[in-house]
């Protein structure tokens, strides 16, 4: 017997091809680039001659063409996809809160004038690759929960 899979875990597993379905690759392909872009921030702020100021202006610059529009995307789209299926997640409230502090890390970072600092810098890098490592982990359990939630309506119709 084959078990149909929920629509959420379609559409954690589909490229975006309705309105309907999560970009999940783009979210994945973002993810590759902000733990790409934490380990050269690491790499930066272990090198002496970092000017962290220029530093700061190209974290700034990642964050506005990438993290931005990945922050809407899970947080109107995804986000409220998974609680949909599986109802309110603590998970979910953490992740958007993470959002929250890097938007406020990276607000600082504009700030004209504002000395930035080693902490500072290493510290957003910290945040960005924790909170992707985070993420990975919801949307692997989340896929499994959901499998696991209609192998069991399966199970109880077929009784």
């Amino acid at each position: 017997m084959a078990i149909k899979k929920s629509r959420l875990h379609r559409n954690l597993h589909q490229d975006m091809s309705q309105r309907d379905k999560i970009p999940v690759s783009r979210i994945s392909h973002d993810h590759h680039h902000g733990l790409v872009m934490s380990r050269r921030i690491l790499d930066a702020v272990d090198n002496e001659s970092t000017d962290f100021s220029a530093l700061a202006a190209q974290i700034t610059q990642f964050f506005d063409d990438y993290m931005v529009p990945h922050f809407a995307t899970e947080e109107n789209d995804l986000f409220s996809a998974i609680e949909q299926e599986l109802g309110p997640l603590a998970a979910v409230k953490e992740l958007v809160a993470e959002h929250h502090t890097m938007r406020m890390q990276v607000t600082r970072f504009r700030v004209p004038g504002l000395e930035i600092g080693r902490r500072e810098i290493e510290e957003f890098a910290l945040n960005l690759e924790r909170h992707i490592f985070k993420e990975e982990r919801l949307f692997s359990s989340v896929s499994q929960q959901s499998e696991d939630k209609d192998r069991v309506r399966t199970e109880i119709i077929d009784l």
